[in-house]
């Protein structure tokens, strides 16, 4: 395989990486910017597209994790092809040129510019993307999940506070849940403090 031919693969996969990377990025913005009210209004008069929006965003733990495992994998394959093309063009000097060079294509072209317009047409990118992130939310699941397992096991074994998670129905029922915790905890200090005061001396 000649040099050129090498050096064209490289440059392909950086660029399609960096559109895939965009994809996610824009994606987990449309589908979180949606209009509610207007895509359960599609959903009522038959459009599908509005009802898998509504199926992501009942899942959102999963949706968002999926979508950002997915725009790291890309990112930082994109950024070792990067690497791996320029210290083969200019040697070891080359890795801070790389890294300079991909965290300002990364920061334009896969997360700025997918994001403004994302945000500027929500319910239309929202839609068109619907299908296909639903795809990658149930390919990347099992590891969602994992990480997730793996993220909450030690909080479970922290502190005895309540951990707030995106599980509440509310944050409402997540105070209610924790404050009988913090009312326990209100009458130790009281009873510490009306001891204390007993027992200081008297002037």
């Amino acid at each position: 395989m000649s040099d050129d031919l090498v050096l064209l693969l490289h440059l392909a996969g950086i660029v399609v990486l960096l559109v895939i990377s965009a994809y996610f990025a824009g994606s987990e913005t449309a589908l979180t910017a949606a209009s509610r009210a207007r895509m359960h209004q599609l959903e009522t008069h038959g459009l599908e597209r509005a009802g898998i929006v509504n199926r992501l965003r009942e899942q959102k733990e999963r949706l968002i994790g999926a979508l950002l495992l997915g725009n790291t994998l890309v990112n930082i394959l994109a950024s070792s092809l990067a690497t791996s093309l320029l210290v083969s063009l200019l040697g070891a000097p080359a890795v801070p040129v790389a890294t300079l060079v991909m965290t300002v294509l990364i920061l334009v072209f896969a997360e700025v510019l997918p994001k403004t317009y994302a945000i500027s047409h929500a319910d239309r990118a929202a839609l068109s993307v619907a299908p296909s992130v639903r795809g990658v939310v149930r390919l990347l699941g099992p590891v969602v999940r994992l990480v997730n397992w793996l993220v909450r096991g030690p909080t479970r074994t922290g502190s005895g506070w309540p951990i707030m998670s995106t599980s509440c129905a509310a944050p409402s029922s997540c105070i209610a849940a924790a404050r009988p915790r913090w009312r326990r905890s209100g009458r130790c200090c009281a009873r510490s403090s009306t001891s204390a005061t007993s027992m200081s001396p008297r002037s």
